[in-house]
């Protein structure tokens, strides 16, 4: 009789469980927003057999959305980075001392003309570059180094070698994926290819002589021996030259902006050098608190600190502690916006300045002439 009972209460408790089933809540994985979520909107599934919209792109389109498409394109742009190895001459102990550096750099042209860094060639005896799918290195040549944007072009011999192209950096935006690629570390086997978003843009730096008023900031890992090597977006174009990090940052790299690479590149090709427009001035972020120790009216703009009165600026009548406010009709707030601006021209070019001079408004217009060397 015990047993009899036994068995019919458990049977009661199984059914009791079994309804209490039916009545819990939807699993967190339903489309039904929380109270916190309602006011983000939320898709609503399409009946079974109905396409999707066109408008929401799913991971497997074409293009770079998927995982394979990334890999294809990196696979295309692989071939077109190398490895380069250079013996300098250490001048730094008693007694000079050959040693070696590695960096990398990109094709950007079938018959060998490699970019990469001015501080990886910088002092070379020799230039040493291995593309990725050869095991014997090319002996280049220095074409021509830019040290203010820390550029160089060398050149190697050969035909239909595998190039990369110069992508469209108007469009590129913070919070895009960037692929960067290079000989890290000189590990052997081939380059490294990182991951990660544009971080920032326009960034500015002086590092010694070099002068970075263009920089992208990237989260993709940057490491030695990176220098020189491409940044990439989606397309496989170079958006930007990997050239620099902050030593004990985390994801913190830069590399130096397609917009003055490519100019710096064809100039070093076809000058050795590169022709920069002058204006003559020294130039100077203007801070409310220069401003007040100056006894300026105004305390936004840039500073013309020091200038040339022989130079091009100078002689149509812009003064030392003038203060520049807009380049060409463009508003500038900052010393390095004004430069980046100035080196998007040509020697030649004209341009307008609108400055405060004391308590008076001016406007000139400047013919830029080239950057004296060494200035």
């Amino acid at each position: 009789m015990r047993g009899a009972r036994f068995v019919i209460a458990a049977l009661l408790l199984l059914a009791l469980l079994a309804s209490a089933c039916n009545t819990v809540s939807p699993p967190v994985n339903t489309l039904t927003p929380s109270p916190s979520e309602t006011s983000a909107p939320v898709s609503t599934p399409s009946p079974a057999g109905t396409p999707a919209p066109a408008s929401t792109p799913t991971p497997t389109e074409s293009g770079a959305t998927s995982l394979t498409a990334l890999a294809d394109m990196v696979e295309r742009i692989l071939p077109s980075v190398v490895y380069i190895s250079v013996d300098y001459l250490d001048n730094s102990t008693f007694f000079p001392t050959v040693r070696a550096r590695s960096g990398s750099g990109v094709i950007l042209s079938t018959d060998g003309y490699v970019l990469t860094n001015n501080h990886v060639i910088e002092d070379a005896r020799s230039i040493d570059v291995l593309l990725t799918d050869s095991e014997s290195p090319h002996q280049a040549r220095l074409v021509g180094a830019d040290p203010l944007s820390d550029l160089a072009v060398v050149k190697i011999e050969g035909q239909g070698l595998p190039t990369a192209s110069f992508g469209d950096t108007s469009k590129l935006r913070i919070g895009d994926w960037v692929i960067a690629i290079g000989s890290a570390l000189g590990l052997e086997g081939g380059p490294t290819v990182t991951a990660g978003i544009v971080s920032n843009l326009n960034r500015s730096f002086t590092i010694g002589e070099s002068a970075y008023y263009d920089v992208i900031q990237t989260s993709a890992a940057i490491n030695p021996g990176n220098s020189g090597g491409p940044l990439v977006d989606l397309n496989g174009d170079v958006v930007g030259i990997n050239t620099f990090i902050i030593s004990g940052a985390q994801n913190i790299g830069f590399a130096v902006n397609t917009d003055t690479a490519r100019r710096v590149y064809e100039e070093l090709l076809q000058y050795g050098g590169v022709k920069r427009p002058y204006l003559g001035a020294t130039l100077r972020t203007l801070t409310p608190a220069l401003a007040t120790d100056l006894g300026l009216s105004t305390d936004k703009g840039v500073l013309a600190w020091n200038v040339d009165a022989n130079g091009p600026a100078g002689r149509e009548g812009l003064k030392e502690d003038d203060v520049i406010v807009t380049f060409n009709g463009q508003d500038v707030d900052e010393a390095s916006e004004l430069i980046r601006l100035l080196w998007r021209h040509s020697v030649g070019d004209r341009v307008k300045l609108t400055f405060w001079s004391g308590e008076e408004q001016k406007e000139i217009w400047v013919t830029l002439t080239e950057r004296p060397a060494g200035t």
